[in-house]
């Protein structure tokens, strides 16, 4: 089993460059995974029909539950802060680049903070010698999903108010 990752997504007839679309599943949807090739996975719809979609829109059912687990957690905490997304980001399920994505938030997606936690960003393969960077990341909810963001995708609307404050000299 697994879960549709996109607020919506087509699944297709084929795999071929020309194909038509037999249904649009929503975000969260449950789907049998029935063969994986390449980066697509052939799926089995609750109403039987089966159709294509590809690997990176859909979330296995051991992600998932632990998914669902985080956002209930977070229900009995109060919030640190409020927020939103300035652009489309991303949510993961651990705070990490290379961490699974749980969902893609939209622009001026509304996010409500529940904790922070620095980490060592990654070195890039072209930049070996590179210096130790650390970078924000936040536990955050929007909506009904919950999980990690990069923090410098986070706005406040405390620091939106300010930017937007005339400048005073000191």
């Amino acid at each position: 089993m697994a879960y549709v990752l996109p607020s919506s997504l087509e699944v297709v007839d084929a795999t071929a460059a020309i194909r038509l679309a037999i249904e649009s599943v929503k975000g969260g949807d449950q789907v049998q995974v029935l063969l994986r090739a390449g980066n697509w996975a052939k799926v089995k719809l609750a109403d039987g029909r089966t159709g294509w979609v590809e690997c990176k829109d859909l979330l296995d059912s051991q992600t998932y539950e632990a998914s669902q687990k985080m956002l209930k957690d977070l229900e009995s905490l109060p919030a640190q802060a409020e927020g939103h997304t300035p652009q489309s980001i991303n949510l993961r399920f651990e705070p990490s680049r290379d961490s699974t994505p749980l969902a893609q938030l939209p622009n001026n997606q509304k996010l409500e903070v529940f904790g922070r936690k620095i980490v060592e960003r990654p070195s890039r393969p072209d930049q070996p010698s590179s210096p130790l960077v650390k970078e924000a990341w936040y536990l955050v909810r929007a909506d009904r999903r919950a999980g990690w963001v990069l923090g410098r995708f986070v706005h406040s609307m405390y620091l939106s108010l300010l930017a937007l404050m005339p400048k005073v000299p000191i």
